[in-house]
């Protein structure tokens, strides 16, 4: 991965060099005429074939970054959010899993607080008031409107 940015960088880096090649290139040939209309078939295919390289470029980086592990962070799937109250408009209560330990945070828009490391973890299976999916709240939800109705 560290390469293919190299690699990048170094071909960004060598083109104000190219363009002034190109640029006395241009200056030692006679001005020319055109012949042909800049609206042709030719140009055309010419500017949507480097449109294509560039939209494949971008999906390349893309695909390679997102299966490089340094995209994702260290948590490699040992942190878990098991909890989270909201305290306020932007402040919360969160209960993370770090491996098998579980710490109480407080979250605000300014820092983040240890409020308490738990010593025996939350079961949120055995939890008859542990927040469900979606699909069955909304099915609460409807079949309470239908009761009502």
């Amino acid at each position: 991965m560290k390469r293919i940015i190299s690699l990048i960088s170094s071909v960004f880096l060598l083109i104000p060099a190219l363009t002034q090649a190109a640029e006395t290139v241009a200056k030692s040939e006679p001005v020319r005429q055109m012949t042909s209309s800049p609206l042709s078939a030719a140009s055309l295919l010419q500017t949507l074939m480097g449109l294509f390289l560039v939209l494949g470029v971008i999906a390349l980086m893309a695909f390679l970054l997102r299966r490089s592990s340094h995209f994702y962070g260290m948590g490699n799937g040992q942190m878990r959010v098991v909890a989270s109250l909201s305290l306020g408009p932007r402040e919360r209560a969160v209960v993370v899993q770090v491996g098998q330990q579980q710490v109480m945070l407080g979250i605000s828009p300014q820092q983040i607080n240890t409020l308490l490391v738990l010593d025996k973890p939350l079961d949120t299976a055995s939890d008859p008031t542990a927040e469900s999916g979606f699909a069955e709240r909304l099915r609460k939800i409807m079949q309470q409107q239908k009761a009502s109705s």
